[in-house]
């Protein structure tokens, strides 16, 4: 599966302030975590796109496919974010952290 990104942080120039998007593969979900790896023929996120968000497919209670922002920008393993990066963003379909947005969120 893959994601589509968005963000306003920095390029592969080291510029940043214009909102880009961009696709990237999902590599692993955790109860906690959607962590994409950066390959070749994909986008990354970097420093300044932290909160911005995953768009991505999901089921809703009834079974439907839909598509919607399925993660939050969170961090990434590289500085640099560079080919092999892996970004990590917070996923939205834990249970947790869908009680904590209803909790500060009304």
């Amino acid at each position: 599966d893959s994601l589509q990104i968005a963000g306003y942080g920095l390029t592969e120039f080291q510029t940043s302030g214009r909102l880009l998007t961009g696709f990237t593969s999902i590599e692993e979900v955790s109860q906690d975590f959607i962590v994409t790896l950066f390959g070749r023929m994909e986008s990354n996120s970097c420093s300044g796109d932290s909160g911005g968000p995953a768009i991505g497919s999901y089921r809703d209670l009834e079974g439907n496919t839909r598509s919607g922002i399925v993660g939050i920008t969170s961090t990434g393993t590289s500085a640099t974010c560079l080919f092999g990066d892996r970004t990590f963003y917070i996923n939205l379909q834990s249970a947790e952290v869908v009680e904590f947005i209803q909790r500060h969120v009304r």
